[in-house]
């Protein structure tokens, strides 16, 4: 029997209900403004911010680590980084933050700082990156789930630093004047610098050459911490530079070590009180000091260290300057005038209230922004663009910037006297002047600008500082006595401001700064100034006594009235009505002999000098009809009062 085939099938159904489905995002990203900043340096860290966002629909735990490293690995290796959450440092090369969720930390400051002083890592690069690494709050770290990476390419530049020394240094040497900057060995300099954070007292120091030793002071002598000093044999080296008025200033009265510095080659050595050796270099031929020495430099220059109290002993300490700069190291913008006692409000808005004006006597512009004045209380006023004349805190060569007080609260200049320095961007005082008592309205500057010393004239903000006519009188009377011996003759041992050689010059009373003597043509303009002021003493004299004599005689009369009796009283008044004019007459009669009199007793009191000059003005008026007469008498006039000069007499 035949069969047919047979088909069969299967069927399974499941069926699972109430069920959903769903997708989600873990994202974040991280911003930051800037890279590290500042250069690092063993004694300054270095900083960098950054944010981070959440962007997906999940919270997350996160950790930041750094890797990917490049540049100088011996600069890597010494960096160590403070952990954010923490605040406790590891070094950068392995770091890897403690973990945290962006529901707790989303801001981070990166602070690196540098383990190492070490020279060799000044002037490097370290390059790396920062990672931040994110995952499900839910899950650990690599466990799976969702995750998210964010990089930041970072990089740390370390600064130029040197050895720094704990002790005073000889800064800067000028060994070889040029003529245009004095002669030798009178004009020869040495700048001292105090790197220190104390001030050093100097007494009994000295500074030596090959050939022998000069004392720096003989009495206390302080150089100001961070300060510099500037050691010269003869004070008319001053007039040759621009140094700063909070540099010391020493004059030796001799060639340094005696003998004076060799151009060929020579030592520098200072030496304290107990004659201990505190620093030394060498030049030239002479390998005493520094071995091998620094190498011979042209005339006008100097050798000065880089920076300012760098000390390795060795001549890489030293490099050479075309353009010296005794008392500082090297700045070239000065105080050059300052309004402390305005009229007005001293904090009114500029161009009233106080203010300060500076001047670049350098051959560059120069950016003082960050810089700052500062009163003798401490209270700052910085310069920025809001309180200049011209907008800007630059300052070209050879120009002013005035810096206005302009309504700030806290800079105060006391109009009884006060001191102002001048601060850089890195807190170092440039320059300084502390002045006394003010008048109103007077403002204290520089003759001549930048150089010389600070006196009272009229106030000329933004302009060269210029004495008028009647001031420049006056100030060549005063230094004719105060600055000149009898045979006009520059004192030597006269420490007055007003003495120094630039201000003597400026006045035209010597004609270069190395002068001795007082300028014969100016000695004779002095002489005539001298001569006036004499008759206008005499004249004035004169005047008062015949008042007093006038004042006696009124006084006498009236005495004399008062005792006469009642009935004399009415006839004298009678008479004097009737005899007014003959009476008028007669007292004024009497009154001129009364002041002849007085006058010829003025004149046995005083010298034959003052009489003579009187009987010279006379003789002055009577001239021939040429009037030679006249300009001969005034000759001779000159020349006797000259010669009295000599003598020693007025």
């Amino acid at each position: 029997m035949a069969m047919r085939g047979t088909n069969a099938g299967f069927l399974d159904e499941e069926k699972s209900e109430g069920n959903s489905f769903s997708a989600t995002t873990l994202d974040f990203s991280v911003s930051s403004t800037g890279d590290f900043s500042p250069k690092i340096s063993p004694s300054k860290e270095t900083l960098r911010s950054a944010s981070i966002s959440k962007d997906g629909n999940l919270n997350f735990k996160y950790r930041v680590l750094a890797n990917n490293f490049s540049g100088d690995s011996a600069l890597c290796a010494a960096l160590e980084i403070k952990d954010d959450s923490d605040d406790t440092y590891g070094n950068l090369s392995s770091y890897i933050s403690s973990e945290t969720d962006n529901t707790t930390k989303t801001d981070w400051e990166f602070t690196v700082k540098l383990t190492d002083n070490d020279e060799s890592l000044a002037d490097k690069t370290c390059n790396f990156d920062l990672v931040f690494e994110a995952w499900q709050e839910d899950l650990a770290y690599g466990a799976g789930g969702f995750t998210d990476i964010e990089t930041v390419s970072s990089q740390i530049e370390s600064d130029h630093w040197t050895n720094i020394a704990d002790h005073l240094v000889i800064n800067e040497v000028y060994y070889d004047a040029d003529g245009t900057h004095g002669s030798e060995p009178d004009n020869e300099w040495v700048e001292l610098y105090n790197p220190t954070s104390s001030s050093v007292n100097i007494k009994d120091w000295e500074i030596c050459d090959n050939y022998g030793c000069s004392d720096l002071a003989t009495s206390d002598l302080e150089i100001p911490a961070n300060g510099y000093a500037v050691v010269a044999k003869e004070m008319s080296t001053w007039g040759y530079w621009v140094i700063p008025g909070s540099a010391v200033k020493i004059v030796l009265g001799e060639a340094i070590g005696n003998s004076g510095l060799r151009n060929s080659g020579d030592r520098v050595i200072l030496t304290d009180d107990s004659g201990i050796t505190i620093d030394k270099m060498s030049y030239g031929d002479d390998n005493n000091g520094l071995n091998p020495p620094c190498s011979d430099i042209p005339a006008g220059h100097s050798l000065a260290r880089h920076p300012a109290g760098q000390d390795s002993d060795t001549r890489s300490d030293f490099e050479e300057l075309s353009n010296p700069n005794p008392g500082t190291n090297p700045h070239t913008v000065v105080m050059n005038e300052i309004m402390p006692n305005p009229i007005g409000d001293d904090d009114a808005d500029m161009p009233g209230g106080e203010w300060i004006e500076l001047y670049n006597y350098g051959e560059y512009l120069i950016d003082l922004k960050d810089w700052k004045l500062e009163d003798g209380d401490g209270n700052v006023l910085e310069i920025k663009d809001s309180n200049t004349e011209s907008d800007s805190t630059t300052i070209a060569a050879g120009e002013r910037l005035v810096i206005y007080r302009n309504g700030d609260n806290d800079f105060d200049l006391d109009d009884d006297g006060d001191e102002v320095r001048l601060i850089d961007e890195k807190g170092l005082i440039k320059d300084s002047y502390a002045f006394t008592e003010t008048v109103e309205g007077k403002s204290i500057a520089r003759f001549p600008d930048a150089v010389g010393p600070w006196i009272d004239p009229e106030a000329t903000p933004g302009e060269e500082n210029k004495l008028k006519e009647k001031e420049l009188n006056a100030f060549r009377l005063k230094t004719f006595d105060v600055c000149f011996n009898g045979k006009g003759k520059i004192k030597k041992d006269s420490e007055e401001e007003i003495c120094a050689p630039e201000f003597l010059k400026y006045l035209g009373m010597i004609d270069e700064l190395d002068d001795e003597k007082l300028n014969n043509n100016v000695e004779l303009e002095v002489l005539k100034l001298k001569k006036e002021q004499e008759e206008d003493k005499l004249a004035t004299l004169l005047n008062e006594t015949k008042k007093m004599a006038v004042d006696e005689d009124s006084l006498e009369d009236k005495k004399d009235t008062s005792e006469m009796p009642v009935s004399d009283k009415k006839d004298s008044l009678t008479g004097a009505e009737n005899v007014g004019t003959e009476t008028e007459n007669n007292t004024e009669d009497e009154d001129d002999n009364d002041v002849a009199g007085d006058e010829n007793d003025l004149g046995n009191e005083t010298s034959g000098d003052i009489s003579e000059e009187t009987d010279d003005k006379d003789k002055k008026e009577e001239t021939t009809d040429d009037g030679s007469s006249g300009k001969k008498e005034e000759e001779n006039e000159i020349d006797n009062t000259i010669k009295n000069e000599g003598d020693g007499q007025i």
